[in-house]
């Protein structure tokens, strides 16, 4: 079994965090089903497993939807262009500028 890719988010704001991972970690649920892989979060800090290029791709989704949640308004094109679900995230906070 492959080591897990760790990593952590920062600056480590709690808004943001919740944001990223959704209620009951919905979003998250979403990209670890979408992608194959396991992601466990504990504050800052993640931790996935799957196999390398799936790992790879996660931790980049990860990274660009904690960015995105600094902004105040998602871009429609760059919300699609990251995963089918994103749009799913950005509808429920009211976020997406058309």
């Amino acid at each position: 079994m492959s080591k897990p890719l760790v990593f952590q988010l920062l600056p480590a704001e709690n808004g943001r965090l919740s944001q990223l991972c959704g209620q009951l970690n919905s979003h998250i649920q979403q990209i670890e089903q979408h992608l194959n892989v396991k992601i466990t979060q504990r504050n800052n800090a993640f931790s996935i497993t799957g196999t390398e290029t799936a790992k790879r791709k996660a931790e980049s989704v990860v990274r660009d939807l904690f960015e995105i949640t600094g902004q105040k308004k998602i871009p429609y094109r760059t919300a699609m262009s990251i995963l089918p679900c994103l749009a799913v995230m950005a509808m429920e906070l009211s976020v997406i500028s058309l």
